[in-house]
């Protein structure tokens, strides 16, 4: 589909606002977003979230990246309270002091972190999330 609209447009002289795919679940999405995106056709999604926008997908990259590198504090701080683990924003900004102090990222070094100022259902949330 995606071919003959490029070639449809060269043929025809048309614009890409003049297409529209019309698909019935949202879970469709993605393979004509990827497919798009490769043939570099600019998209416009109406009423919905392009796939990449969703939270359960940037959940999923968040913990993607923080596997790649655990230095990504963005990707940590993402994904850490995803389940809910009771770790709240008290505690980000806790690590945060904490890892200025040591000119250092806080995502790696929450096993040092954890043992600092916090409760024992918080510590042993980190625990958790970090193994």
């Amino acid at each position: 589909m995606i071919d003959r609209i490029g070639q449809t447009l060269t043929m025809n002289h048309r614009c890409y606002q003049d297409y529209a795919i019309l698909y019935r679940t949202s879970a469709q999405s993605r393979m004509f977003e990827e497919r798009l995106i490769k043939a570099g056709i600019p998209y416009r999604i109406h009423n919905g979230l392009r796939f990449f926008e969703r939270a359960e997908v940037r959940d999923a990259l968040g913990y993607l990246r923080l596997i790649a590198n655990c230095n990504d504090d963005l990707a940590f701080e993402r994904i850490v309270n995803v389940p809910t683990r009771g770790i709240g924003e008290r505690t980000i900004e806790l690590l945060r002091k904490h890892a200025q102090t040591l000119s250092d990222r806080y995502g790696s070094n929450t096993g040092l972190i954890a043992k600092k100022g916090l409760t024992k259902k918080v510590n042993e949330s980190l625990t958790a999330f970090v193994d």
